[in-house]
């Protein structure tokens, strides 16, 4: 069971925190990392971590405890995904880096606006769509820029055969 544990300040605008052991806990459980694997999970958020993935004023060291928000909680989540997909962390960084206020931030914004209570919420969830996307070739260059959009998941199919025929086409 996972314990959750956060504050929520009060103030000139209410902000939810949360402490790592809960974050951890949670990313752990979603993506079935074995215990053998606990390490090198562990390692590999820390080097996101210490690679500016929420910036240089919340890098992890000696005396400074790092508190999760929404924010940083959508970028872990983000480049959990993006290792799924093969995709190496100097990239996820990059692509953080670079497009996380104006393509990325905005998807996770839209994908918390679902009302999860509502049974048709299926189709309304929103799908990240990476398109464009050069693993190999394009990290030796120096990262490719994909093309990266969202749709409602009941649009998905749509989405995806306008892709293929417009690939066909070229």
């Amino acid at each position: 069971m996972i314990k959750l544990s956060f504050s929520i300040h009060r103030g000139a605008a209410s902000v939810f925190e949360i402490s790592k052991a809960p974050v951890e806990a949670a990313l752990v459980r979603a993506y079935g990392v074995a215990p053998d694997d606990l390490t090198a999970f562990r390692g590999r958020l820390a080097m996101l971590q210490k690679g500016n993935l929420f910036g240089a004023d919340q890098r992890p060291g000696k005396g400074h405890k790092v508190t999760y928000r929404p924010d940083h909680l959508h970028r872990l989540v983000f480049c959990c995904e993006l290792a799924e997909l093969g995709v190496a962390p100097r990239e996820q960084l990059r692509l953080v880096a670079e497009f996380w206020d104006s393509r990325i931030r905005p998807i996770f914004a839209e994908a918390g606006t679902i009302d999860r209570l509502n049974a048709a919420a299926g189709d309304n969830d929103i799908a990240l769509l990476l398109t464009d996307v050069s693993l190999m070739a394009g990290a030796w260059a120096g990262g490719t820029v994909p093309n990266i959009n969202a749709c409602p998941l009941g649009k998905l199919a749509d989405k995806l055969k306008v892709g293929h025929t417009a690939q066909q086409r070229e």
